[in-house]
């Protein structure tokens, strides 16, 4: 047939590089299919919530007090579908902004419906920031390393269905990796060349990095010690410089650096309290947050250098930018409770984040560093773009395996594209180490990506490639439910009329969705005593946490439904055990859950994180 030689035709072009922007925007439609496939279907996640109402509040005020967990850039940037919507509630108002906490219980009580419309169109923002990564990659690869490590980059980072999971909610997790990309990406061309427009790109990647989550001040040292030491070994574009004249270029350049990435800080937090001395951020009211609430308003006190400065030196950053910092590193020294291999725990583990990063990338990603590391081996040499992207990895790796917040794959994020690149790089070589049939095998393995996004969509969350052997959730369960599939479960226990159920929400802002979705159920809890016949429904990772404690319901049952991988329902028999009738429990109401909606006491402890 005509037309299906023309279409041959069309993706052979494709393939060969000569229609390299047509290859680029057929991948990007694709990606961005996927990656909003039933994406209002997804019900919001604690952490949307709020990262929402911080977008809506950094255009409605100048103060930036609520932008103390997170910096505002992804959040502003999500947000902007709200800014001309007439009649937004003030969220200056509420008592929860007041406190210098977003208050996200309060603005989604003025009208839910609404507010969960605005979070639907905002993912669709989100999403974007996954169309950057892609595209920026795509060019830095084509101008670097030429067209066959771009167009594996693209689809590698495309159809990585951890990074398409990531990318559908309102958070910055995605964003951090999409900006760490560009200020990796500007570095090696400023190392690469002496132009001069590096100096200005490469700290402006720098400063992206670092407004959108708090993890990017590890990538501005990590850049630096690159550099310097490219700069000690005389590459680049300190090529032919004399030893001193290196060192003094490195500081200079470094100098500009750090005054655009302080600016571009300011800037984004529109100047709010800066430039104070040491003497009056100490006297400035704090906000309240969870991890500071035991030091009754004097955290910076206790837990900051600043008493230590001299009290006259001014500081030429933003009061809740500052605050923000020291807030994370006193989350990470308390740690968070996480299941890892079977275990619950509360301190980091050191094989967490390199287990993950084995088990939740596509084979084709795992498969293609393996052969770098042959081609490496073989050739014993890499080029200075390989070799930055390499450390500037290994380097990121080895803090967060030092970390004490073990939250699941987003905090590693920032890696999974630099690897991607460097899988690339690996693909271009494969002729150098493989011939005949194992370098088509090699190829279409590296093609593969594409599959693995199609097998997971559209629960791209809740992805584990073959190495989990089937047992994902055993190895990690926190950070891959986020209460996404609360519809989904909604909709099924209604189709299947479970009746009575029983269901542990969590949270207050949770509970709001499944009482918005017409879900009739009593309060589930640990000691709950369940009459016979009844359905209990439990997240996983709460029923991680709770089959080691004193849950009677729970000891002996196995799931008889599973939603996505992330809720159980359980079915407790129709006559009571005699193991259960001793069990010793209050029992719980029978009565609907109407509940009214509530603040939470506190927000909840995976929000605040860098």
């Amino acid at each position: 047939m005509p037309w299906t030689e023309q279409a041959r035709g069309f993706f052979q072009t494709l393939i060969r590089g000569e229609q390299r922007i047509a290859f680029l925007l057929v991948v990007l439609v694709a990606m961005f299919s996927l990656a909003t496939a039933r994406i209002r279907h997804d019900s919001p996640t604690e952490d949307e919530w709020a990262h929402l109402v911080r977008g809506i509040s950094y255009w409605q005020n100048r103060d930036m007090r609520v932008h103390v967990q997170h910096p505002p850039l992804a959040n502003a940037f999500d947000a902007i579908p709200t800014i001309f919507e007439p009649n937004n509630p003030k969220t200056a108002d509420m008592a929860t902004w007041k406190n210098g906490y977003p208050p996200a219980g309060e603005y989604i009580k003025v009208d839910y419906a609404r507010a969960r419309a605005q979070l639907f169109e905002c993912r669709y923002m989100a999403v974007l920031f996954l169309v950057g990564l892609a595209t920026y990659a795509f060019f830095f690869c084509e101008a670097f390393f030429g067209w066959p490590t771009a167009a594996c980059a693209l689809l590698l980072i495309a159809f990585n269905p951890t990074l398409l999971g990531q990318a559908r909610y309102v958070a910055t997790d995605l964003p951090a990796a999409t900006m760490w990309m560009i200020g990796v990406g500007e570095t090696i061309r400023y190392l690469s060349s002496r132009s001069k427009w590096p100096l200005l790109t490469m700290p402006l990647g720098l400063a992206g990095a670092v407004l959108v989550k708090h993890n990017g001040v590890i990538l501005i040292p990590l850049v630096m010690l690159v550099a310097l030491v490219v700069a000690l070994l005389r590459r680049g574009r300190f090529e032919g410089l004399t030893p001193a004249r290196s060192l003094l270029n490195w500081f200079g350049h470094f100098l500009i650096a750090g005054l655009i990435v302080i600016f571009s800080i300011n800037a984004v937090y529109k100047f709010d309290r800066t430039m104070l001395t040491v003497a009056q951020l100490l006297e400035v009211p704090e906000q309240k947050h969870w991890t500071t609430s035991g030091y009754h308003g004097n955290f910076l006190e206790k837990r900051s250098i600043l008493p230590k400065l001299p009290q006259g030196l001014r500081i030429p950053l933003p009061h809740p930018y500052l605050f923000g910092l020291f807030t994370i590193e006193e989350h990470n020294r308390r740690g968070y409770p996480t299941y890892f291999m079977g275990k619950n725990t509360q301190d980091g583990e050191l094989g967490y984040f390199p287990v993950l990063l084995l088990v939740k990338n596509p084979p084709a990603l795992i498969a293609l560093l393996g052969l770098g590391l042959v081609v490496l081996w073989r050739k014993r040499r890499l080029s200075l773009p390989s070799a930055v992207l390499l450390a500037i990895s290994a380097g990121f790796l080895a803090v967060l395996m030092k970390s004490n917040l073990n939250m699941g794959i987003r905090h590693a994020l920032p890696i999974i594209p630099l690897l991607s690149v460097l899988g690339a790089r690996a693909f271009a070589q494969l002729p150098d180490v493989l011939h005949g049939e194992w370098l088509t095998g090699a190829r279409v393995v590296g093609m593969s990506g594409l599959l693995s996004a199609l097998s997971a969509t559209p629960h791209f969350l809740s992805y584990f490639n073959l190495l989990a052997f089937g047992h994902g959730s055993w190895i990690a369960v926190v950070g891959d439910d986020w209460g996404q599939d609360r519809e989904d479960f909604v909709r099924f226990a209604q189709a299947h009329a479970l009746e009575p159920l029983y269901y542990y929400p969590e949270t207050s802002t949770r509970r709001i969705e499944v009482q918005y979705l017409g879900l009739k159920f009593s309060e589930l809890a640990c000691h709950t005593r369940l009459p016979p016949g009844a359905w209990a429904a439990l997240h996983m990772q709460y029923a991680h946490r709770w089959e080691h404690s004193s849950c009677a319901w729970l000891r002996g049952l196995e799931p008889t439904y599973v939603i996505n991988g992330n809720i159980n329902i359980y079915h407790t028999p129709s006559v009571p055990s005699a193991r259960a009738d001793s069990s010793a429990a209050p029992a719980a109401s029978d009565t609907e859950h109407h509940a009214e909606p509530s603040e939470p006491s506190e927000p909840s402890p995976a929000e605040a994180q860098p």
